[in-house]
C-alpha cells in the first residue's frame, strides 16, 4: 500500500491529520503493514471500546495482533475495567507483563488462542 493510500485508509478510519501525523512519526513502520493486519489490530481495541488509544499510544500497532487479542481475553476475564490504565497493561513489555500478572506471553496465547 502506497504511503497516500495508507494516509487515505487512516482518514477513512475517522482519524484526524494530528492523530495520523502523530501515529506516522511515533510508528513509521505502520507504512508496512498490510490493511487486513491495520484492521485487525484496530478492531481488537475497537471491540473493547479503546481504539482511541491508539492516539495515545500509537506504539500498539506494533503489537501482534494474536498477543493483543490474548491480553484483552485475559483482562476481561480478570474482571478488569477495559480503560486507559487496562490498555497501559495491555502494551507492557513481556517481562514487565509477566511480573505484574504472572503468566507469559506464551502461556497467555495458548490459553487465548486469535482465530482469524
Amino acid at each position: 500500500m502506497t504511503i497516500l493510500k495508507k494516509l487515505d485508509y487512516f482518514v477513512k478510519k475517522g482519524y484526524s491529520k494530528q492523530a495520523i501525523k502523530l501515529i506516522t512519526v511515533k510508528v513509521p513502520s505502520v507504512f508496512n503493514y498490510s490493511r487486513e493486519g491495520l484492521d485487525e489490530k484496530i478492531g481488537i481495541l475497537k471491540e473493547a471500546d479503546m481504539e482511541k488509544e491508539i492516539i495515545t499510544r500509537p506504539s500498539y500497532l506494533i503489537q501482534g495482533v494474536n498477543l493483543s487479542y490474548a491480553r484483552l481475553k485475559f483482562m476481561r476475564d480478570k474482571n478488569f475495567t477495559l480503560n486507559h490504565q487496562a490498555f497501559n497493561y495491555l502494551v507492557l513489555d513481556s517481562k514487565a507483563f509477566k511480573n505484574k500478572f504472572g503468566v507469559s506471553n506464551d502461556e497467555i496465547k495458548k490459553r487465548y488462542p486469535y482465530k482469524r
